[in-house]
């Protein structure tokens, strides 16, 4: 859910993300536009993502799609350019900017966001607001869209689902947010602009990359085995595959279309039970403040994430409960492993939003 990892695991899938063939697709690569020193361009929508996984992937489908892209590769960060605001050291956000075609032909030009502001660190709730409506200002766009990973709401989510929503529901307990927002417990429903069409399809069919690429008995295996290690437990991969990570139900993609079901933002980390959470169509940690910021000055807003973090079991194959610390070990090592490739597939259904609903 776009977490900031705060522990490092072991895991590696070894699989670079492909070079993607447009012309399967019936459509051109994207294209870059100029830059200008700190000043966002002009553009119709702005695509904002989180975290280095995301970015990178992000920089894959948008930029560089002629290559493949390894995990490791940070090279390409270089092409970014960072915007500092006046007072602060460190860039606010990095950002690019690419021109691509809608499938009835007309241009679109596109942002691309790397925001450097969260609602769980410094300086909070302020500076995602602040970023925000600066893009707003600066930029002109019409829509802004948040994309990347999220946690699953239902046990009906398999790892790697991408949901398109436009509502929002926020709950936050941090006093460095809760002190300054007004608007904490509240919904907010956009538009819904995401409608599904034979664009997404194609994208599903032809380019998204099965989970069960990295996500298989090899890999579940090395993972159990870390998790043991890491926790000095020990499960079996019976006691923790649950629905959502059956490898098998990971052959194919899934795209869903949620409609204003809202997502559900906190400024802290947990895992759903169960379907304790199933009123929420995915659970993540920036994009609420998104949803009222752009609301208040009458800018359309949607978000399309991955389900990186699927609900995950809560109890062994003999019913005992297991520790809250090992499922968040178990959490961060699928994500570890599988998080650069769910987002993936998260960016190329941004794109396809692009071309078919923007």
């Amino acid at each position: 859910m776009s977490r900031l990892l705060q522990k490092n695991y072991k895991v590696s899938a070894g699989v670079s993300l492909p070079v993607i063939d447009w012309s399967s697709v019936n459509a051109e690569k994207p294209e870059a536009q100029a830059l200008h020193e700190q000043q966002l361009p002009s553009a119709d929508v702005a695509v904002i993502t989180w975290t280095s996984a995301e970015w990178s992937a992000l920089d894959h489908v948008f930029l560089h799609s002629d290559t493949e892209r390894s995990s490791e590769s940070y090279e390409w960060r270089y092409q970014w350019r960072p915007l500092t605001v006046a007072g602060t050291t460190e860039p606010l956000l990095y950002y690019q900017k690419v021109k691509m075609q809608k499938s009835d032909g007309t241009p679109l030009q596109v942002l691309l966001i790397k925001s450097e502001v969260h609602l769980a660190h410094p300086p909070y709730i302020s500076g995602v607001e602040q970023l925000v409506d600066l893009i707003i200002t600066e930029s002109g766009v019409s829509t802004v869209i948040s994309t990347g990973t999220a946690g699953g709401s239902t046990t009906a989510q398999p790892l790697g689902d991408v949901v398109l929503t436009t509502a929002a529901s926020i709950r936050l307990e941090k006093s460095e947010n809760t002190e300054k927002c007004q608007y904490n417990n509240q919904t907010f429903t956009g538009k819904d602009f995401f409608k599904s069409n034979p664009v997404f399809d194609d994208v599903r069919n032809q380019l998204m990359m099965p989970l069960n690429t990295v996500w298989n008995d090899e890999s579940i295996k090395t993972s159990v085995a870390e998790l043991n290690e890491k926790s000095k437990t020990s499960y079996t991969a019976d006691d923790l595959i649950n629905a959502p990570l059956v490898p098998s139900s990971l052959a194919s993609n899934t795209i869903e279309f949620a409609g204003t079901q809202p997502l559900l933002t906190t400024d802290y980390y947990f895992i759903a039970q169960g379907n304790a959470a199933e009123k929420y169509c995915f659970l993540e940690m920036d994009d609420a403040v998104i949803a009222h910021q752009c609301q208040q000055r009458n800018i359309r807003f949607g978000f399309i994430r991955n389900v990186s973090d699927p609900v995950i079991a809560a109890t062994d194959l003999k019913g005992q409960a297991i520790p809250e610390e090992v499922r968040e070990d178990w959490s961060g090592i699928i994500y570890s492993l599988c998080g650069f490739y769910t987002t993936f597939n998260s960016a190329l259904t941004c794109w396809a939003a692009l071309r078919s609903n923007v």
